[in-house]
């Protein structure tokens, strides 16, 4: 996760030094990441680059674990004094030519960008949504 080996700084201002580990590292990650069309991140302090698809987040500190717990109990607390005459559903254009449906409350507009695809199992883009009445 972390090599401890520091940071190698703006891309810009990498020194000759570190330049031939730099441009060996990206080769490698490409070598291993290439076709996963995710983002990369890489621990403060690291030069080991990770992929947004494949590579496990590093674990949330006990601050931020009860943080993210808070807000997540809010939003159950909300979602069950709704009653279910407060939802709508949407029918959902994909790029794979597929349609899907997804129900928000109905001060909600759906404007998702991806949604998974039922049919062919992949994350699809949504071309356009519609709303069911």
């Amino acid at each position: 996760m972390d090599d401890d080996l520091g940071e190698f700084g703006p891309t810009l201002y990498i020194s000759d030094k570190l330049r031939p580990e730099y441009e060996r590292r990206e080769l490698e990650y490409k070598t291993r990441h290439g076709g996963h069309e995710a983002h990369r991140w890489l621990m403060p302090g690291s030069r080991q680059l990770h992929c947004g698809y494949c590579c496990p987040m590093p674990p949330l500190s006990p601050l931020k674990r009860e943080s993210v717990t808070k807000i997540l109990r809010e939003m159950a607390k909300r979602a069950a004094r709704r009653s279910p005459d407060e939802s709508v559903t949407w029918n959902l254009e994909l790029t794979c030519g597929h349609s899907t449906t997804t129900r928000t409350h109905k001060s909600v507009y759906s404007t998702m960008a991806v949604t998974d695809c039922d049919e062919c199992g992949r994350v699809r883009g949504v071309v356009s949504s519609s709303r069911q009445d």
